[in-house]
């Protein structure tokens, strides 16, 4: 009988390493699903703010090149 009663007590603590093991897997695999997520997200602020400055970048060199333009037709006329 006390043979039965301790397999019983060993299968019920067996039962609770398994499912804690269980769940701390599922909280792994969420806090590495938000890190991915996270990283995917700071990647993808990175590229918009790339594009952006580019943008400006080429928005700067055409006001730039008008502005040569502009004085040379000026000194043109004025020749």
């Amino acid at each position: 009988m006390q043979i039965v009663h301790c397999y019983v007590g060993l299968n019920f603590w067996r039962q609770r390493v398994a499912e804690k093991e269980t769940e701390t897997t599922k909280k792994m695999a969420i806090s590495e699903a938000e890190k991915n997520a996270n990283v995917s997200k700071i990647l993808m602020e990175q590229n918009m703010m790339e594009k952006d400055s580019a943008r400006q970048k080429q928005e700067i060199q055409n006001q730039m090149n008008m502005a040569h333009e502009k004085s040379l037709a000026d000194a043109a006329f004025y020749r």
